[in-house]
C-alpha cells in the first residue's frame, strides 16, 4: 500500500489556522501522528502546550486552562475505573501497612540478562527457597524518606533465612549509585539481612564459585536456624 502524500500547506492549514491538535490533524490528512510530528520539526513550527488545541472528547477535562477531576460526582459502582483505582490502592495500603513483612511480586519486565542467567544457574543447581523481584515495604509512606524508599526490589531473596543477592552493572560504579547501595546496605543489614553483590563479569565467568558460595552461606544460615 503507498504511503499517502500530505504538504506541509496542508498540515499548516489544519494545525497553525485551523488550531487543531497534531492527532486531528493526522486524521483529518489520514496520515500517523508520527509524521506530523517530524513534518513540525523540520518546520520549525513550536509544538503548543497541552491544553491547547485538544480533541473534543478531552476537552471536557479542561475548565479555566486546568485539568477537570474527572472522578467528581461518580462512585465505584457508577464508574469501573474508580472501581480499579481503588483497588490499587487498596493493594498499596496494605504493602504500607505490612512494615517489614515482605510481599511477593514477581516482574516480568526491569531485570538484566545476568540475572536470568544466574536464576537458571541456581535452578540447575538444586539451589531453592529463592524469590526473584522480591519486593520488601520499608515501613515509609512516602516514596524517598530520609534517603530511604518506600520499597525495595531485591535481585535474588532467600526471605526464610534473609539473604539477599545482588546483580550489579557498571551503573554502580558511578557515585551516586554507590551511595544509594550503601545506604540500602545498611537499612537490610539493620533489619537481620545479608547482602552479597557480584558483578556482571562473575556471573559470566565464576559462576561455580558463585553456586560454591551462596550453598555456603544457605548451609551456615540453615544450620544458625536449628541451633540458635
Amino acid at each position: 500500500m503507498a504511503k499517502k502524500k500530505v504538504s506541509n500547506e496542508q498540515i499548516i492549514q489544519k494545525y497553525i489556522k485551523e488550531k487543531l491538535s497534531i492527532r486531528q490533524t493526522a486524521k483529518s490528512l489520514k496520515v500517523g501522528h508520527r509524521t506530523i510530528w517530524e513534518r513540525l520539526y523540520r518546520m520549525k513550527i513550536k509544538i503548543r502546550p497541552k491544553g491547547i488545541g485538544l480533541s473534543d472528547t478531552r476537552k471536557k477535562f479542561f475548565k479555566e486552562g486546568k485539568l477537570h477531576n474527572w472522578t467528581e460526582g461518580k462512585t465505584k459502582e457508577s464508574d469501573p475505573r474508580i472501581a480499579k483505582a481503588a483497588k490499587k490502592n487498596s493493594i498499596w495500603q496494605k504493602l504500607h501497612s505490612t512494615g517489614w513483612e515482605p510481599v511477593r511480586k514477581n516482574l516480568i519486565n526491569g531485570r538484566s540478562k545476568y540475572e536470568f542467567i544466574l536464576e537458571k544457574a541456581f535452578r540447575e543447581n538444586g539451589i531453592k527457597d529463592f524469590e526473584v523481584s522480591y519486593v520488601v515495604s520499608t515501613g515509609n509512606k512516602k516514596n524517598l524518606h530520609n534517603g530511604i524508599p518506600y520499597k525495595y526490589i531485591l535481585d535474588f531473596a532467600f526471605p526464610k533465612i534473609k539473604l539477599n543477592i545482588e546483580v550489579d552493572g557498571t551503573v554502580h560504579k558511578k557515585p551516586l549509585v554507590k551511595e544509594s547501595d550503601n545506604r540500602r546496605d545498611n537499612f537490610f543489614k539493620s533489619h537481620g539481612w545479608k547482602i552479597v553483590r557480584f558483578q556482571n563479569n562473575d556471573i559470566i565467568h565464576c559462576i561455580p564459585s558463585i553456586i560454591k558460595l551462596v550453598n555456603n552461606h544457605i548451609q551456615c544460615d540453615a544450620l544458625l536456624l536449628q541451633n540458635p
